[in-house]
């Protein structure tokens, strides 16, 4: 209830910014959906919503801007776009097919650059414009495809990549 009545005391007056650290901390998930939903709507209703927060599930879809911070500093920053074209420059899709091994076709196509299959496919492409042939020529080569997604990766992976990165020594190329 009193974080329920903090948020309530911080929005009363209608702020143009708004300073939300860990805003979900002991709420019910009704309650936790509820405040999330009205950040958005603030974000929406052009306020500006800095949310300090250990959950990135809850900032998925809701973050116009990312900074990861470490020990004080910040490490990267930028859209979750941005972010995501940095540290994940080639294309992921998943396929699946009526025949999966009809899939291990796929690797020999030109564009792919990595090829994986546990199940379904894991492809990486060396752009998202290769897309749309790629499939074409799937298709064409009398491969039943039922899935094609390409995967985005979420806010935490973009976490542990930064984080790998820094644990690499590529200190440098990180930091904005």
């Amino acid at each position: 209830m009193r974080a329920r009545l903090a948020l309530a005391r911080a929005v009363l007056h209608d702020p143009d910014l708004l300073l939300l650290d860990e805003p979900t901390a002991g709420l019910d998930p009704e309650s936790a959906r509820a405040v999330l939903n009205l950040i958005d709507e603030m974000g929406a209703a052009g306020k500006t919503v800095l949310m300090c927060t250990h959950l990135l599930l809850e900032a998925e879809g809701l973050a116009d801007q990312v900074v990861v911070v470490d020990v004080g500093h910040a490490l990267v920053s930028g859209t979750p776009e941005e972010l995501t074209r940095r540290f994940y420059p080639a294309t992921t899709v998943t396929f699946d097919a009526e025949n999966r091994s009809d899939l291990d076709r796929i690797a020999d196509f030109d564009g792919v650059m990595a090829y994986e299959r546990n199940g379904a496919a894991s492809v990486q492409l060396e752009s998202k414009e290769r897309l749309a042939s790629l499939v074409a020529e799937v298709v064409a080569a009398g491969i039943r495809l039922v899935r094609v997604e390409p995967t985005t990766p979420t806010l935490e992976q973009l976490y542990f990549t930064v984080r790998r990165e820094i644990a690499q020594g590529h200190h440098d190329e990180v930091l904005t």
